[in-house]
């Protein structure tokens, strides 16, 4: 219909809740995903369905708030949709080139739902028909997840790496949405249920957002699409104290074996206000989040500094037997210098260039190196292990000279 107001569905839940499988499942419904290459991997191989400018522009919001997705104690609901607000012009046409038509749209990403405030207040500016399918899986099984992956990419997921933190994450992020629902256009669906029933539970999901879907089509989905080899964590266990446990609480009062059914905004307030020890830690997250956000930036610059010092070490690895003046070992050297110059005090730093300058026979500026790091570490051995090495070395200097004098 000309005209029509568009009709977006958006996917929230946290992330390795199920998000993908629900917005495939959508997407068979009939609802469009826009037009983008869906990527894959191992941790999903059937795709992400996460449509790559809102995602990519997701990513920039929070690079501009200075966190990133896996920081657990982001809050957009307290003072970060004031500094949000002057992106809303850039996501409505990201949107509006993403979408065109009616819809219904499906947009699936979840760091929409921690930057839930920020979307919300950016759809009801256009004009929008905003529904939401919000997905519960059990936190437990979440974290399991999220430890197969921190466990296969560990650069990628080095501040999630255990259960505790998938925990905090899981709660402070449905935390998030649950404060942030405008309205009661939201239907809570259960992972679980969308595993077990998922031909009643696609139903359902196209009967609550007005869809009718052509004949076969959640069968075929039922029958094509999931795999329960991928099904992977299982979960079980009880939770521990902490996060775990408070994951563990918000999960059951939102009743998970009663999904799929709407969640009206009334009843996710009261959910919230359930939650006493939730809510007495919320002044606590922004001194939390930036202290993540400090390890997560002194973890990104040690590895940036390992890496270099590898490539240093691959330099090396071919002057090895070759003599003392070789041109890589120079290359090498001169490679180090700006490290040396930016952490000039540093013990592994000036044990490197110390052993480089002794492979180009430059015996004093290398016994200077050895005796400064001997100044910062006075009970190290590895100086004055190198002192004596120096010292021997050069006391047969002048005898090898000497030998090629008389010969």
């Amino acid at each position: 219909m000309t005209g029509a107001t568009p009709h977006l569905v958006l996917v929230l839940g946290v992330h390795r809740s199920g998000t993908s499988l629900m917005t495939a499942g959508l997407q068979a419904l009939g609802c469009d995903m826009g037009h983008f290459a869906a990527p894959s991997n191992d941790e999903n191989p059937k795709g992400f369905f996460e449509h790559p400018a809102p995602r990519a522009l997701n990513d920039r919001l929070m690079a501009a708030q200075g966190t990133s997705w896996s920081n657990w104690a982001y809050d957009a609901t307290a003072d970060g949709l004031e500094a949000l607000i002057a992106w809303q012009d850039e996501a409505a046409a990201i949107l509006r080139d993403s979408f065109q038509g009616p819809g219904p749209f499906v947009l699936k990403d979840p760091r929409i739902s921690t930057l839930l405030p920020f979307w919300e207040a950016t759809l009801s500016r256009m004009g929008w028909r905003v529904s939401r399918v919000l997905l519960l899986r059990d936190p437990a099984e979440v974290a399991e997840s999220q430890a197969r992956r921190a466990a296969a990419n560990p650069d990628f997921h080095a501040m999630l790496r255990h259960g505790e933190g998938m925990a905090a994450l899981w709660a402070t992020t449905m935390r998030t949405v649950l404060a942030s629902l405008p309205d009661d256009r939201t239907l809570l669906v259960g992972t679980e249920r969308l595993r077990a029933r998922p031909e009643a539970t696609l139903r359902e999901c196209a009967d609550f957002l007005g869809i009718a879907p052509p004949a076969g089509v959640v069968e075929g989905f039922a029958r094509d699409f999931l795999d329960p080899s991928l099904h992977r964590a299982r979960g079980g266990a009880e939770p521990g104290p902490g996060w775990p446990a408070l994951a563990a609480a918000l999960f059951q009062a939102l009743r998970p074996g009663a999904t799929p059914r709407p969640l009206p905004q009334a009843e996710a307030r009261q959910v919230l206000r359930g939650q006493p020890q939730l809510g007495t830690l919320l002044p606590f997250l922004p001194p939390m989040a930036r202290s993540l956000d400090d390890a997560a930036g002194a973890l990104a610059t040690a590895r940036a500094e390992a890496a270099a010092l590898h490539a240093l070490l691959d330099t090396l690895s071919g002057t090895i037997g070759q003599g003392p003046a070789m041109p890589a070992t120079a290359e090498a050297l001169a490679a180090l210098a700006p490290l040396r110059q930016e952490r000039p005090d540093d013990p592994a730093l000036l044990a490197l260039e110390a052993r480089l300058r002794e492979r180009l026979g430059e015996l004093a500026a290398a016994e200077a190196l050895w005796r400064r790091l001997a100044a910062l570490r006075p009970a190290s051995p590895l100086p004055s292990a190198a002192l004596a090495r120096l010292r021997r070395r050069a006391r047969r200097q002048p005898a090898r000279r000497s030998a090629g004098r008389r010969g």
